[in-house]
């Protein structure tokens, strides 16, 4: 199974299932499913694997993807068991991968598309949703591109937090990382050679660093690496470059990276990249690299810095959520990213919270 892992602009794509499993319902719907178990064709909570998806899965600190899942058959929608074209859609509610295998599994309601034409439901039919779906069946998934987009600005935003704490001379390890849409925030353990230094001073200068930054316009690039390509590239004080065979792939759109921020001799941001190999990425480490600053991840991100600011986004490439066989995106919303709060916690541990506001464009 493929998750795709060049496509992090990706939004749709044609894929074939492997399997289909019926889960049960919810326990408050069981006595209304036992009322309707003459309609057949009512909704199904399935769980799908399919041989290759676009949708990001739970984890890393980000939230699933949504979207559907959507394929064409015929069915019998009449006692004359005449065959008709019908449409069913997986409504994909949480998307999930097991580490060890690499399997990813999508959840949520199957149906039949509205307005298809067995809507009707005839009650003499015996064809459940789950039917339909065999192993082979071709399907087309697409990602909710807009909740997509939104969650790759909190994502990339998260990292340039990273990379401002750099830029303000604070080599602090990251321990924690929350890019949900609810008060999004990284955590640092500052007990190791890190600053101590009053959070209302350091706030300003952080929150500055965080827009130039923005303005700054800095590419994002992904890469595939083994673990030793890895460590060196997220730790900037062990070498200045990669090997010249190291392969990669990369998203940025144009230019080259900026040099990284170079910590104190000895300093390492990730020192065990063992755990940050993917299996189904052929044990290699995916590595993101935002605003110069390089670390472990497996998140979707937007593809330069100057997207997150207010002019940027406004400016953003429509063709940034495209596949080869996509239609084009929707203009993204106007969002301008930011630093908002610091808070220390207890044992060495520093929170700084970011966000967004909406900024109104002129007519």
């Amino acid at each position: 199974m493929t998750v795709c892992p060049e496509g992090n602009y990706w939004t749709d794509c044609q894929a074939k299932v492997l399997s289909v499993t019926e889960l049960p319902p919810p326990v408050q719907n069981q006595d209304k499913d036992k009322e309707q178990d003459q309609t057949n064709l009512r909704p199904k909570q399935v769980s799908v694997v399919l041989d290759r998806t676009v949708m990001h899965a739970q984890g890393g600190g980000q939230p699933t993807d949504i979207g559907t899942i959507t394929s064409t058959g015929t069915m019998s929608t009449n006692h004359h068991n005449e065959e008709e074209i019908v449409q069913w859609q997986l409504q994909v509610e949480k998307v999930f991968m097991d580490r060890a295998s690499g399997v990813t599994t999508h959840t949520g309601v199957l149906d039949l598309v509205p307005n298809s034409s067995a809507v009707d439901r005839d009650k003499n039919s015996t064809v459940v949703p789950s039917s339909m779906w065999r192993r082979g069946t071709a399907v087309h998934v697409q990602v909710d591109v807009e909740r997509r987009r939104l969650l790759s600005e909190c994502h990339t935003a998260g990292h340039v937090v990273d990379a401002a704490l750099a830029m303000c001379g604070l080599f602090w390890k990251p321990s924690k990382a929350y890019h949900f849409l609810e008060g999004p925030y990284v955590e640092y353990q500052v007990s190791n050679g890190g600053s101590t230094a009053d959070a209302s001073l350091l706030l300003p200068q952080l929150q500055t660093a965080f827009a130039q930054l923005l303005q700054q316009d800095w590419p994002t690039q992904i890469q595939l690496l083994s673990q030793e390509e890895a460590l060196v590239l997220c730790n900037p004080c062990l070498s200045s470059s990669l090997s010249s065979t190291t392969t990669t792939t990369t998203v940025a759109r144009s230019g080259a990276a900026p040099p990284p921020p170079i910590p104190p001799p000895g300093f390492l941001w990730y020192d065990d990249m063992e755990v940050f190999c993917s299996p189904h990425l052929g044990n290699r480490v995916r590595v993101v690299t935002v605003a110069g600053f390089s670390c472990p991840c497996g998140g979707t991100h937007v593809s330069n810095t100057r997207q997150l600011a207010a002019a940027g986004a406004a400016d953003a490439a429509a063709t940034d959520g495209q596949s080869p066989s996509s239609s084009r995106q929707p203009q993204p919303t106007t969002r301008h990213w930011k630093i908002v709060g610091m808070k220390r916690g207890k044992k060495g541990v520093v929170r700084i919270k970011y966000g967004y506001e909406e900024i109104m464009q002129e007519e």
